[in-house]
Order: C-alpha cells, then sequence, then structure tokens
C-alpha cells in the first residue's frame, strides 16, 4: 500500500472507493479503513441501528397520542404492536366495545310502611342484570362469542349503580347488544318511572378487522415472518383491545 503524505494541516488521508479517510496518522486511517470495512460486511451493528431509531420512535410509543400517531404515520405505511400471549399467535380482530352505565334512583320508606311505596334501587341493579341473556356473561363465551360483563354494582335502596362493558366482534350484533341493553332500561323505566333509570352507554372502540382485511399484505407479509424464524403463526380473534385498533382507525 502506497505510503501517505502529511498534509499542510498535520493529517493523513487515503480515498477508498470515493470515500475520504483521516487520522492524524498513517496508522489510524488504515485503522479506520478496516473498521469501515469490517462493518460494512457484518451490517450496522445493533446499538447503532437502535440509537437511530429511538432518535424518532420513542414518541410513538405512546399510540394513542396525537403527537405519537403522527411520528407513526410518518415512518411507517403500516406497523404491528406487541402483546403478551402464545407464540405463534398472529391476530388481527378485537372486539367492537362499549360500556353502560345505569344509575338508579330509589324511594327509601320505613320498611314496616313500605307496601306500594319503596323503590329499592338494589333490587331494580338485580332485576335488570336478571334481564340480560345469563348465557351471553364472559364465564360462558368464547371465541368469536360476545357478551354483557357487569363490571361493577354499588348502592342502598336510595340509590345505585350498575356498570357493564359491552363486547362483540360482530358489528351488527354488537349494534343489537347495545339496543337490547337501551330496551331492558326502558322496560324498567316504564315499571317504574322514567326518571329512576339513567343509561350513560358510549362506544370506547372497534373492531380493527374492518382496516386491517383491505391490506392483505400487511397480514401475510408478518406470516411469513413467523414462518422464516421456525414460528407456526396462529390466526386467531383477541378477545379483548389492543392500541392497534385506535391507531387502524386513525389512518395508519
Amino acid at each position: 500500500m502506497k505510503k501517505l503524505k502529511q498534509r499542510a494541516d498535520g493529517r493523513y488521508r487515503r480515498v477508498v472507493n470515493g470515500i475520504t479517510f483521516y487520522g492524524s496518522s498513517e496508522r489510524e486511517v488504515n485503522r479506520k479503513i478496516l473498521e469501515f470495512t469490517e462493518k460494512k460486511e457484518k451490517g450496522r451493528p445493533f446499538e447503532e441501528v437502535a440509537e437511530e431509531w429511538w432518535k424518532y420512535a420513542w414518541e410513538a410509543l405512546s399510540p394513542t397520542s396525537v403527537r405519537g400517531y403522527r411520528v407513526c404515520k410518518e415512518h411507517a405505511i403500516f406497523a404491528y404492536t406487541m402483546d403478551g400471549g402464545m407464540e405463534g399467535e398472529l391476530e388481527y380482530e378485537n372486539f367492537n366495545a362499549a360500556g353502560a352505565k345505569i344509575a338508579i334512583a330509589g324511594r327509601n320508606v320505613h320498611p314496616g310502611m313500605a307496601k306500594n311505596k319503596m323503590i329499592n334501587a338494589i333490587d331494580i341493579a338485580c332485576e335488570l342484570n336478571g334481564l340480560l341473556p345469563a348465557s351471553e356473561r364472559p364465564q360462558f363465551t368464547e371465541h368469536y362469542e360476545g357478551f354483557f360483563h357487569c363490571v361493577g354494582i354499588k348502592g342502598s335502596v336510595e340509590e345505585a349503580e350498575i356498570s357493564y362493558i359491552i363486547r362483540d366482534h360482530d358489528s351488527d350484533k354488537f349494534e343489537q347488544k347495545k339496543q337490547l341493553m337501551w330496551d331492558v332500561v326502558n322496560f324498567l323505566q316504564r315499571k317504574y318511572g322514567e326518571k329512576v333509570l339513567t343509561l350513560t352507554l358510549k362506544d370506547q372502540y372497534y373492531n380493527m378487522r374492518k382496516m386491517v382485511e383491505p391490506h392483505p399484505q400487511v397480514i401475510e407479509k408478518a406470516k411469513r415472518a413467523m414462518i422464516e424464524a421456525g414460528v407456526k403463526p396462529q390466526v386467531k380473534p383477541i378477545r379483548g383491545g389492543t392500541d392497534g385498533s385506535r391507531l387502524s382507525f386513525m389512518g395508519l
């Protein structure tokens, strides 16, 4: 290798395949050339790639934030979320979800004189729960079966509150479940009085299948990556929610 001459600024220089290397000595220049060649052959070290990724991706780690979503959109055409589960699980369907809260206003009267006067809010809460299909509770459902899940009940004779989450993968069945909740509350309002029961029902998230299926290549890429890694893909619905749902309906 041709001996290098020291430049006027005291440094040494060598050009290899159009790339210029500088150093305070000829040995340093040759060391930099060797390091560059080894790095090129081996590929970039993980730490370097990770550090570069972190510069922008950290903001996207909170996918429910608008800022995080914008970062995702800027740097990705599609994305995958990682969650706990069994090896090989590949999921692109989740529940449609809503939350329902029923406030019940009772009337407390001395129990010795309560006939045809008392309205026990606790009894009404229990009656409401009994009017919903018992077979459609989490403990009796699986796979694509939806449910009404009573997640809380509290109160006294004078006032009570009962809360539910409503879930179903199928959008039509999801709407039917929400309508049934309204029908049950309306029935009890006619029985006890319109002001006795107040229902607040709000959608929470939707099945991302609607947004993912028009892009089958996203699913196929994940399947192929699993197979190449020696993992057998197991496609199954999520019996729950995922950040991926929110991101999908935001346009990612």
